[in-house]
């Protein structure tokens, strides 16, 4: 009897040997998680009808060495930024695409870039209690290339160096400053709800105007999930292919895999400030 009650009493201590051990590797763990130092999320103004919530009507999106700052943006934007795929491939109640935030939050200093989608996840587990499921799916996408004329963005020059990266979508088209061509290449990404991978090995940052008319935008901004392959002018694929040549860059397509990510629930009001 005594020896049972002794390797009883081993199990247990080993079981809250192990627990606690368990407990301590999580902890660790979540103190490596990359975090914003600060962060101010909001609701942001109401938008206009017709405005889908981009160019001049209130959509923004910049950062720099210390603040990332998001205007306007939809949770659904948030997720596919935090989760580093395509606007399309996030799928969750019809209110994420819909309702606005206002973020702005503070790099830890010595903070990579790279580690800003982990900050968002994780600001999004925390302020929007987020619960999602992910996996993978083949599908097409875009390399994004130099055309034979060579690249015509300008080098950013005069007052746009050191400004933070910023885009607009505006009567003129898209207006790009101070913007990498990777960046650029994720924004396109947006547009056509697949991914673009920058193929251009050009570096740099860059100012510009892609001359998209507005139609070709509102119709690339509301369209569904399935988009063609760019090769008709007739349609706002075709006018964005366009577009990208009379800057020196083109689209190929390719085969790729895509992360699919499923809001399992979510907070439409984040926790206050």
């Amino acid at each position: 009897m005594g020896d049972n009650k002794m390797l009883r009493a081993g199990v247990i201590m080993s079981w809250f040997a192990l627990s606690l051990t368990a407990a301590q590797s999580n902890m660790a763990a979540q103190s490596k998680t990359p975090a914003f130092e600060v962060v101010s999320v909001k609701r942001a103004p109401e938008i206009l009808p017709g405005s889908n919530g981009h160019g001049s009507t209130g959509f923004g999106v910049s950062s720099d060495a210390a603040f990332v700052r998001y205007s306007g943006v939809s949770l659904q934007w948030l997720i596919m930024t935090a989760f580093e795929t395509n606007e399309f491939a996030v799928r969750g109640p019809a209110w994420i695409g819909v309702e606005r935030y206002e973020v702005v939050a503070k790099l830890p200093e010595g903070a990579n870039k790279s580690e800003i989608p982990a900050m968002l996840r994780q600001l999004l587990f925390e302020r929007f209690h987020l619960v999602v499921r992910q996996e993978e799916k083949r599908q097409k996408d875009y390399a994004m290339v130099v055309g034979k004329s060579g690249l015509l963005l300008r080098s950013a020059s005069g007052i746009n160096v050191g400004r933070s990266e910023q885009f607009g979508i505006g009567s003129s088209g898209l207006k790009i400053i101070n913007m990498s061509l990777d960046r650029l290449a994720e924004i396109l990404g947006r547009l056509l709800k697949r991914r673009v991978v920058n193929s251009a090995a050009i570096e740099g940052r860059f100012d510009g105007l892609i001359p998209l008319p507005p139609s070709a935008v509102t119709a690339l901004m509301s369209g569904g999930d399935d988009v063609t392959q760019p090769d008709s002018d007739g349609d706002p694929i075709g006018a964005l292919v366009a577009a990208l040549q009379t800057v020196g860059l083109n689209l190929v397509q390719r085969d790729s895999s895509v992360r699919l990510v499923e809001v399992v629930s979510v907070d439409k009001a984040p926790t206050s400030n």
